[in-house]
């Protein structure tokens, strides 16, 4: 493909990833407030205002507006802009990964789940235990379009989830009910191996998290405010070691 193709094809995938970014936040949004995703036309949280196409178009609204709601002035959140670039970026990889159509829309509803439900625990420390059994038949599927290696998807799922279900046990109060069922879930897709490497980054992650947290005034760790959400930095470890083949 010549140089002009390719910035247009790479301009095109990014654009309609952060579309799909954009949407994706939406029903962040709504899944909080308890409202429908389907009904309801987007507007601004803080005056209500309905938002016309010209504040629709994901980054570059965002940016053309710089920050704030053309209406109310109100500031956007920061997050709304790079989570269109996140996804966007993600749309972008996905598309360079080996695969025929089938495979690739399965990835892509993958992760989009992966960042539904990662964006919504980031924003209100819960998981939503709806996305787990989509998830994971989604997984066993893409196992058995690509490599078919159920019995190794299984294993990770019985050894990951089975992990921090003892980690549940011994420590009711430092993690939630719903982590071990999402590390269950994450091993689906990960296998024994590859989750195995997730969990050991996932393990300095949060290690680091809480030692840059934590205030010595509080006079010991028990009385340290840590709360650190697991989906997020679980989901980026599943993708980076994903995309291992297209990082190099």
């Amino acid at each position: 493909i010549s140089l002009p193709w390719l910035s247009l094809l790479i301009s095109f995938l990014v654009r309609l990833g952060s579309c799909l970014g954009s949407f994706l936040n939406l029903c962040a949004n709504r899944l909080r407030r308890e409202e429908s995703i389907i009904w309801g036309r987007s507007h601004c949280d803080s005056c209500g205002h309905i938002l016309g196409p010209g504040e629709l178009i994901p980054l570059v609204s965002y940016l053309r507006q710089k920050g704030k709601c053309r209406h109310c002035g109100k500031e956007l959140t920061v997050s709304l802009f790079w989570r269109e670039v996140e996804a966007g970026a993600l749309f972008l990889l996905l598309s360079r990964m080996p695969g025929p159509p089938a495979v690739l829309a399965l990835r892509l509803a993958c992760v989009c789940l992966l960042l539904l439900m990662a964006w919504t625990d980031r924003d209100e420390m819960q998981l939503y235990e709806v996305f787990f059994l989509p998830l994971g038949l989604l997984f066993l599927l893409l196992h058995g379009l690509t490599d078919g290696d159920l019995f190794s998807s299984l294993a990770g799922a019985g050894l990951l989830g089975g992990l921090l279900q003892l980690i549940h046990w011994r420590y009711p109060q430092g993690m939630g009910a719903g982590d071990p069922k999402l590390a269950a879930v994450m091993g689906l897709w990960l296998g024994p191996w590859t989750g195995s490497r997730a969990f050991s980054w996932l393990r300095a992650w949060l290690v680091s998290v809480c030692l840059f947290a934590f205030n010595p005034e509080n006079n010991g760790w028990d009385k340290a405010p840590v709360q650190v959400p697991l989906a997020p930095y679980f989901v980026l470890a599943g993708l980076l070691l994903r995309f291992r083949s297209v990082f190099g």
